[in-house]
C-alpha cells in the first residue's frame, strides 16, 4: 500500500516538473506576443490559438467540426497504414528470427528501407498511384512493416533453443512451438515496435498529407491554411498534431506496452 502511494506520489511529481516546463513556455510564448516582442501575425498568442482551435471543433467552423474530420481523416489513415504493416512486418520478422537463411535474404532490403526517409517515397508513389489517400497509407506500411520485421526478429532470435527443444520433445510440432515459445516470447517486442510504428508513422503522415492528400487531414489542414497566411489554424493543426500523437503514442500504446512487459516480467519469473 505505501508502494503504491509512493509510485503515484514520485509519478505526480514528474508529470508536474514536465507540466511545469509546458507553461513556460507557453507564458512566455503569450507576453512576447502580446508585448509585440514577435510579430503577433505571424506568431499569434497561444489564447488565440486556443480560442480558434475550439471554433474549429465546433459547428461554426466551415465546414462544420472541421477539426474532428481532419483529426479523424488522420487517425484512420494511420490505423490503415500501420495495420497494413503489421500483416507484412511480424510475420516476415518471426520468420527471419526462427530461419537464418530467411534472415540473411531480407536483411539487406530492410536495411535498405530503413536508410531512406519516408518522405522521400512520396513523389514516386504519387506518380505510380496518383494523389489519394493510398499514398500516406502505403508510406507507413512501408515504415511500420521495417519497424516490426526487425523488432519481430530481435525478439524471436533471442530464444534460448533448449526452449524449443523442450517443447518439441514433449510432442509439440512448429505451430505449438510458435503458439507457446516463440509468439509469448516475442510480444513485449512487438507491443514496443507497434508503439514505435504509431509514433514514427504519425510524424511521417502529417507530412505526406501536406504534400498528397486531396482533402482533409491535419497535414492538409496546416498545408492549406499557409496558402492563405491563416496563421491562426496552423498554429491550431500544430498543437491538434501534438495532442494527438502524445495521446495515441503515450497514453494508449504506452499503457499497453506497461500492462504486458509487467505480465511478461510476471509470468517469467513465476516459471
Amino acid at each position: 500500500m505505501f508502494a503504491t502511494a509512493a509510485k503515484r506520489l514520485r509519478s505526480g511529481r514528474r508529470v508536474l516538473r514536465g507540466s511545469a516546463a509546458v507553461l513556460a513556455l507557453v507564458i512566455i510564448w503569450e507576453l512576447t506576443a502580446r508585448l509585440g516582442i514577435v510579430d503577433s501575425f505571424l506568431i499569434p498568442p497561444p489564447s488565440t490559438v486556443v480560442a480558434h482551435l475550439f471554433t474549429l471543433a465546433g459547428p461554426s467552423a466551415l465546414p462544420a467540426y472541421a477539426l474532428w474530420t481532419h483529426i479523424g481523416w488522420s487517425v484512420l489513415r494511420l490505423i490503415a497504414g500501420v495495420a497494413l504493416g503489421c500483416v507484412v512486418g511480424v510475420p516476415l520478422g518471426l520468420a527471419m528470427g526462427s530461419n537464418r537463411l530467411i534472415s540473411l535474404t531480407f536483411r539487406p532490403l530492410l536495411t535498405l528501407l530503413l536508410a531512406v526517409p519516408s518522405l522521400a517515397l512520396a513523389p514516386i508513389l504519387i506518380l505510380m498511384i496518383g494523389l489519394n489517400n493510398w499514398v500516406p497509407i502505403v508510406i507507413i506500411a512501408i515504415e511500420t512493416a521495417v519497424i516490426m520485421a526487425y523488432n519481430a526478429e530481435s525478439g524471436s532470435s533471442s530464444i534460448p533453443k533448449n526452449m524449443r527443444w523442450a517443447m518439441a520433445s514433449l510432442g509439440a510440432g512448429k505451430l505449438g512451438i510458435f503458439l507457446r515459445v516463440v509468439l509469448p516470447a516475442s510480444l513485449p517486442s512487438l507491443v514496443t515496435a507497434l508503439k514505435l510504428s504509431v509514433g514514427y508513422g504519425w510524424r511521417a503522415l502529417i507530412a505526406v498529407e501536406s504534400l498528397a492528400a486531396t482533402a482533409y487531414g491535419l497535414g492538409f489542414m496546416i498545408f492549406d491554411a499557409q496558402n492563405y497566411m491563416d496563421t491562426e489554424t496552423i498554429f491550431a493543426g500544430i498543437i491538434s498534431i501534438a495532442i494527438v500523437g502524445f495521446t495515441l503514442e503515450r497514453a494508449v500504446f504506452g499503457s499497453i506496452e506497461k500492462r504486458i512487459n509487467a505480465w511478461y516480467a510476471i509470468a517469467a519469473r513465476e516459471k
